[in-house]
């Protein structure tokens, strides 16, 4: 997949939870928790140092979870894709999203894959929608372990999409509690699950 940049031996993630050894993603925290890998040598741990995430679902999640850089975007997949829309594909072991149809594809490798999120839009978006009879719809955000994010209008994350993208998530992926239930056919809580009668959304 020469579209997507392979981490150097030793690369700690952009999360810090893990870092690139012999082809593979570890721990970056040893098995008693006494260290941690910096980047470059194993440093005492004296301290917890990863955030814990709540696993709620009562809420979408920090938008801070959609920060980081676009991949570039590409013409073609690097594999026949498992599942292709006009929004996302996804193949065995890549996963590939675009904003525009006629765009190119922004492609991450799922083995990178360092977090799921559903995040609220934009406040820019936010504001275009204040006076609509439609609401803005939250964005799934797909952030691998080098800082690349990919992200799309939840509406255009399909049910087939999530079938041919769970089974191949790392198991130290952090999928949030609102994203497992999204990607389990479970929608969004509260107001961003709300149904409208009267007008269609053009999200």
């Amino acid at each position: 997949m020469d579209s997507v940049s392979e981490p150097a031996e030793g690369q700690l993630a952009d999360d810090g939870r893990s870092f690139w050894s012999n082809a593979e993603w570890v721990p970056s925290t040893s098995s008693d928790e006494t260290t941690r890998w910096d980047g470059h040598q194993w440093a005492p741990q004296p301290r917890t140092f990863f955030q814990n995430i709540p696993d709620d679902a009562n809420d979408i999640d920090n938008r801070a979870l959609a920060k980081g850089t676009t991949p570039t975007a590409v013409k073609g997949f690097p594999t026949p894709p498992l599942f292709e829309d006009r929004h996302i594909a996804v193949g065995s072991g890549w996963l590939g999203m675009r904003t525009a149809p006629a765009g190119g594809w922004h492609l991450i490798r799922t083995r990178d894959i360092q977090s799921v999120a559903i995040v609220p839009p934009s406040k820019g978006r936010q504001i275009v929608f204040l006076r609509s009879p439609t609401t803005p719809k939250p964005f799934i955000a797909i952030k691998d372990r080098l800082g690349g994010v990919v992200s799309v209008n939840v509406t255009k994350f399909s049910a087939p999409a999530s079938s041919a993208l769970v089974p191949q998530l790392p198991v130290d992926t952090n999928v949030t509690g609102t994203a497992r239930k999204f990607l389990e056919g479970q929608g969004l809580p509260g107001q961003w699950g709300r149904k409208f009668n009267w007008f269609k959304s053009i999200n």
